[in-house]
C-alpha cells in the first residue's frame, strides 16, 4: 500500500473516494484527477496485467490489491480502510464535476445530514448521452457514512442497508456523476 497525495490542501473536501479497478490503466488517471478534491481516494485493485496500479499511485492514490470475489467486497475493504466519515463510491469510467464536489462539500459539512444519499449520473455510450430507457433517471447510493456496506452477492451489487437510514436526491441539472461507457 502507498500513501497517496489526494486533496492535500486546505481546501480538501473531509471524505474518502474509493474506486475497485482492474486493468483500468485508461482510465483510472482521469477518475482520480476528477475527484482529486477529496481528502484521501483509494484504489483496490486485483491482478491489473496493465498499469492501472502505477498509474492510479502517481496520480495520487492509496492503492492497494485485494483478491476479487465480488465488487461489492472489494468497495467494503477499500471502506474499512477509509480514514473519513463520508465516502464517495465512484467506478473507474466516471468522472465527477464541480457540482458534485459542491454538494459533497456542503453535506460533510454539515453532521445532521442523512446517512446515505443517491447522486445523479449522466451516463454515456460511444460518446453519446443516453436519454432514454431509465438510464436519464440512474441515481446510485454513492455517497454515505463509513458504517454504510455494500452487500456481497455474487449476481448483483446494491446498498445493504442495516439500520434505518434517509436518501436524499443531490440532483443538479447539469449532473454530478459522469459515466463514459464503452
Amino acid at each position: 500500500m502507498t500513501s497517496g497525495l489526494a486533496g492535500t490542501g486546505a481546501s480538501a473536501v473531509p471524505c474518502s473516494v474509493v474506486i475497485a479497478a482492474k486493468d483500468e490503466a485508461a482510465e483510472i488517471g482521469e477518475c482520480i484527477a476528477s475527484v482529486a478534491w477529496a481528502a484521501e481516494i483509494i484504489v483496490v485493485e486485483n491482478d491489473s496485467s496493465d498499469d492501472t496500479v502505477a498509474i492510479a499511485r502517481s496520480a495520487g492514490a492509496t492503492v492497494f490489491s485485494h483478491p476479487f470475489t465480488t465488487i461489492g467486497r472489494q468497495r467494503n475493504v477499500a471502506i474499512a480502510r477509509a480514514r473519513h466519515e463520508w465516502i464517495l463510491v465512484v467506478d473507474a469510467d466516471e468522472r465527477g464535476t464541480n457540482g458534485l464536489r459542491d454538494e459533497i462539500a456542503r453535506i460533510v459539512s454539515d453532521p445532521t445530514k442523512d446517512v446515505a444519499f443517491r447522486v445523479r449520473r449522466r451516463n454515456f455510450f460511444l460518446g453519446r448521452e443516453i436519454r432514454h430507457g431509465g438510464w436519464e433517471r440512474d441515481r446510485p447510493v454513492r455517497l454515505f457514512r463509513s458504517r454504510m456496506r455494500y452487500d456481497t452477492w455474487v449476481v448483483r451489487k446494491s446498498f445493504s442497508v442495516t439500520q434505518s437510514c434517509c436518501f436524499e436526491s443531490t440532483a443538479r441539472p447539469a449532473g454530478l456523476l459522469m459515466c463514459r461507457g464503452s
